[in-house]
């Protein structure tokens, strides 16, 4: 029974239900609706810019990309395996592989390499020679330019610089121009020399399409872990061949990205720590007192202060003239 009602019934008087408008529910409606639709035109923008960036990012590095591919995982394997007269490091897992023996493997490897036919495949050792040629070019072009960065498998492939901060480059392009996508950049603690780093650490953007370092989140996946194990860095004069033996989800603040260390001893205690945290581990291969590592990391975009991590040893290096 409503209220003006009961009253009645005591007055005596016959009372009447007075409704009130519905004007202020419509207007709340109204509001709601256009709030809705403010949202989804807000949205929609958002997605539109950032396709936008991305096409953008993506015509940038496609011109600086030499017309070439030199990273294929069983001429990797071959490479690793081969019995030549290769220089080991003192108490490193690192090979030195010189550019004449690399010439003899081509040789070895690489069929119809000596016969003259100017229409046949770029040997290996070509191939390198044109990567490492693209590297002087970067370089020529930026002075911060540290190396190209080459993952089979996915779609990074870019050059990667090191800048006075880590701040100038998650938004600006190659050639210092703003760019959302940015480009990816080492760690500013870290040294040019990457055979004296003991942790490289680069770092590059994630983003909803498969640009940058979004290719990293691929790793997140066992069965391509497992069937992607290589990393290429080419300087201005060598060849880098990193092998993938680690792969995490940790916290931006855990110290993943740490550069710095007394001794060897203790950047192997360090690498081993971060081993025991990892989501994937290829136990064969070993983290020595004088070896060197690679390590990526890219936002996961589901906790905002979280990263992908992916780490690799140096396990061969081919000075190019």
């Amino acid at each position: 029974m409503r209220s003006d009602e009961y009253k009645g019934m005591f007055s005596g008087k016959k009372t009447y239900a007075i409704r009130k408008p519905k004007k202020q529910s419509k207007v709340i409606y109204v509001v709601l609706l256009v709030l809705l639709c403010v949202a989804i035109a807000v949205r929609i923008g958002m997605l539109i810019a950032e396709y936008i960036d991305y096409r953008k990012g993506v015509a940038v590095y496609d011109l600086l990309k030499p017309e070439i591919s030199a990273e294929d995982r069983l001429e990797a394997e071959s490479l690793l395996a081969w019995n030549g007269d290769s220089l080991v490091p003192e108490n490193s897992h690192a090979v030195l592989i010189p550019a004449d023996e690399l010439l003899d493997f081509s040789a070895e490897t690489d069929p119809g390499s000596d016969d003259g036919d100017e229409n046949r495949p770029l040997t290996q050792y070509e191939r390198y020679q044109i990567k490492v040629a693209n590297a002087v070019e970067m370089k020529q072009k930026n002075s911060d330019f540290l190396c190209w960065i080459t993952v089979p498998g996915t779609t990074i492939d870019y050059p990667v610089v090191k800048g006075s901060d880590n701040s100038f480059y998650l938004d600006h392009g190659f050639s210092g121009q703003k760019l959302a996508v940015g480009t990816p950049f080492a760690d500013y603690r870290c040294g040019t020399d990457l055979t004296e780093n003991y942790n490289t650490v680069i770092y590059g953007h994630r983003t909803r399409y498969d640009i940058m370092f979004s290719g990293v989140a691929k790793f997140a996946d066992h069965s391509f872990f497992d069937e992607h194990q290589y990393i290429y860095l080419y300087t201005t004069d060598a060849v880098m061949l990193y092998e993938i033996y680690s792969f995490m989800t940790s916290s931006m603040y855990s110290g993943f990205n740490r550069v710095v260390f007394a001794d060897g001893t203790d950047f192997s205690e360090y690498a081993a720590a971060y081993r025991r945290e990892a989501t994937y581990d290829r136990a064969n291969i070993e983290i020595g007192e004088n070896d060197r590592i690679l390590t990526l990391s890219t936002c996961t975009n589901i906790i905002q202060e979280d990263r992908y991590v992916l780490q690799a040893r140096l396990s061969l290096i081919i000075p190019m003239e």
